[in-house]
């Protein structure tokens, strides 16, 4: 959901060869799709595009409070904070608030009146998320309408003590829609309990956070439920699949034990194949890093009992064209029961050579197929 603050008045809006060893996982299921939904409150007026966030703070309330508090959301765009000292004036604009605070809540430190400080601190497109609001387990959030102390005001007559207001110009998740339980904010529940100051600055969730406001602009439809352990187990892999393939495509293509070409050798010799021969050529278009023999699964009197297979190894960053392929077809012309490979760290492979790895039943291998199979070898290497 997403409110407008009227105070303000603003205007705006992923070879029984090798390739069997890969069990794909499709790219739809490897790729969590976070979803929000946001609902304008006055039709009349498109909410504003929120621009630069400023700084995100975990903004906790009284929950024996959260009805009144949502409904003070919905009428006036503010939300409230407790400590305000009911009758008492404990206005933050007011000199000694802190001592005040402490000696009308008879605290034995200044620990939370000086916590309280930080409404001060507050600027135009800061973050402020409620937990528990509108109710338990999930999670809404504020965008701060104007710097303090602009947006900010004491109510003197609130005896709920209630009486912090912070003005806010949107608010998203005040429908239910934003589960603290799903996969974005796993981390942020997990550590929730541990986050009891009422004003706390939580920098470490910011991309967590500012990723569901700017995808909540967009779609208007979907919604941020509580996630499965799937979802948070395929959103690890996919954080992992990024990460080595940021680091493979930072070291050599060939040349020393750490290198593409190397990484790709283990890869083969982890599932069967043992190398015999490096950089041929035939001298007419042929041309392979690596030739490879593996024992076939199952022997008979009509077979050799040995697979050759060619291999080409593309260390790409984007997508891999047809050259490899070819090399690997023109080599199979004098051995046309080899089979073939081009393993790449591309994104993936161009429609010619995908085309024309069909024809010859040549198997290409991505980013992805190299990762899965990667991490085959890294849990051999756990188990050693």
């Amino acid at each position: 959901m997403v409110r407008m603050s009227d105070r303000a008045n603003r205007c705006g809006a992923n070879c029984d060869r090798m390739v069997h060893a890969c069990r794909a996982i499709p790219s739809a299921s490897l790729t969590p799709v976070p979803c929000w939904r946001y609902t304008l409150v006055s039709q009349c007026r498109t909410a504003k595009s929120l621009g630069q966030l400023g700084v995100i703070y975990n903004f906790r309330h009284d929950r024996d409070r959260t009805a009144e508090i949502a409904a003070r959301i919905e009428a006036d765009h503010e939300v409230s904070q407790g400590w305000g000292g009911g009758e008492a004036n404990l206005d933050i604009l007011e000199k000694g608030f802190v001592d005040a605070t402490r000696e009308c809540y008879e605290l034995n430190t200044t620990r939370i009146p000086t916590n309280l400080s930080r409404i001060g601190d507050l600027k135009d497109g800061d973050l402020l998320v409620m937990p528990h609001m509108p109710k338990q387990g999930c999670v809404s959030i504020h965008v701060v309408d104007g710097s303090f102390p602009e947006c900010y005001r004491y109510e003197p007559e609130d005896v709920t003590h209630q009486n912090h207001r912070v003005m806010v110009r949107q608010s998203f998740g005040m429908g239910g829609e934003i589960s603290a339980r799903h996969v974005t904010l796993a981390e942020y529940h997990a550590q929730l309990r541990w986050l009891r100051l009422p004003v706390l600055p939580i920098p470490q969730y910011g991309a967590e956070f500012e990723t569901i406001v700017r995808r909540m602009e967009v779609d208007a439809t979907a919604e941020f439920r509580p996630s499965a352990l799937d979802e948070f187990l395929l959103g690890v892999a996919v954080e992992l699949e990024k990460l080595f393939i940021k680091r493979v495509r930072g070291i050599s293509a060939s040349g020393g034990d750490i290198s593409f070409e190397k990484l790709c050798e283990r890869l083969l010799t982890a599932n069967g194949y043992r190398v015999e021969r490096r950089n041929q050529y035939d001298g007419v278009g042929g041309d392979v890093d690596l030739v490879c023999k593996r024992m076939r699964g199952n022997t008979s009197i009509f077979e050799t009992g040995e697979v050759t297979l060619f291999v080409q190894v593309k260390k790409h960053g984007d997508m891999s064209d047809a050259e490899g392929v070819k090399q690997v077809v023109a080599m199979q012309r004098a051995q046309p029961d080899a089979d073939g490979c081009v393993m790449s760290s591309a994104d993936g492979f161009t429609a010619e050579a995908c085309s024309l790895a069909k024809r010859h039943g040549i198997a290409l291998l991505g980013k992805r197929d190299i990762f899965q199979l990667a991490m085959q070898v890294l849990a051999d290497l756990f188990e050693q």
